[in-house]
């Protein structure tokens, strides 16, 4: 089409809508569809006549191949840093270059920054204190744990296990196998932290990086560390 797109977004959008909600008041109708205890009929039918009067979004995209691929996917945003190791190529007191991909055109490309800018690039993406980085909606809410032990239930699944108590990075690597990783590679000496930054938010880079359509913080670091550690010796 002329729009770039396979299929007309508004058709596709009212039609989707109108199929699923066909068949929720058909199952309705025929008493198949179950509803959460408690919850009156009447309820259910002020819920559909509601959601359809809401405009509905859909997303069209190729399908993966396999669900590794999106666990993949997820876990980079979810738990990775601004920039793999793998694509640094060089760093000196002077710039750092590494790789990275033009989604314009597809391309694997070089970019050299002076280390002062690098540096402040991987700082906006430090969250400030008390914010989330992970936020879960819905029934995935932690509030929402009554819910899904009633999906659950609806659906013949087994309850909800507990929540893990959770682990240090230490003893992380340590489960894994690599207990050499929290210790440095050359002195074998343990890791500690060495010094922390204070942070200051820049309002006129936050508003610029808006405008961009930027979604990270923008931090810079405070010169005056707060405090330095040696390493420690070997235990």
């Amino acid at each position: 089409m002329n729009n770039g797109y396979l299929l007309p977004v508004r058709v596709v959008k009212a039609l989707y809508r109108g199929k699923l909600l066909a068949r929720l008041w058909a199952a309705l109708e025929a008493g198949t569809l179950k509803r959460p205890e408690g919850l009156p009929r009447s309820a259910v039918v002020n819920l559909l006549k509601a959601v359809a009067r809401k405009e509905w979004n859909v997303r069209l995209q190729e399908r993966y191949a396999h669900g590794r691929g999106v666990m993949i996917y997820l876990s980079r945003y979810v738990k990775g840093g601004p920039i793999s190791d793998r694509r640094l190529l060089s760093a000196d007191a002077e710039a750092v270059a590494f790789r990275y991909k033009d989604h314009r055109d597809g391309k694997n490309k070089v970019m050299r920054l002076a280390t002062g800018h690098f540096i402040q690039r991987v700082l906006w993406h430090v969250p400030e204190t008390g914010q989330h980085t992970i936020r879960h909606y819905g029934l995935y809410a932690h509030q929402a744990k009554p819910k899904r032990a009633l999906c659950r239930a609806q659906l013949g699944q087994a309850p909800e296990a507990d929540a893990v108590e959770p682990i240090d990075w230490q003893a992380f690597w340590e489960r894994l196998g690599r207990a050499d990783a929290g210790r440095c590679p050359r002195c074998g000496r343990r890791l500690v932290p060495g010094m922390s930054f204070g942070r200051r938010r820049d309002e006129n880079s936050i508003a610029n990086g808006r405008r961009r359509g930027l979604v990270q913080q923008s931090v810079e670091a405070d010169k005056r560390p707060r405090r330095l550690l040696n390493s420690q010796p070997p235990d």
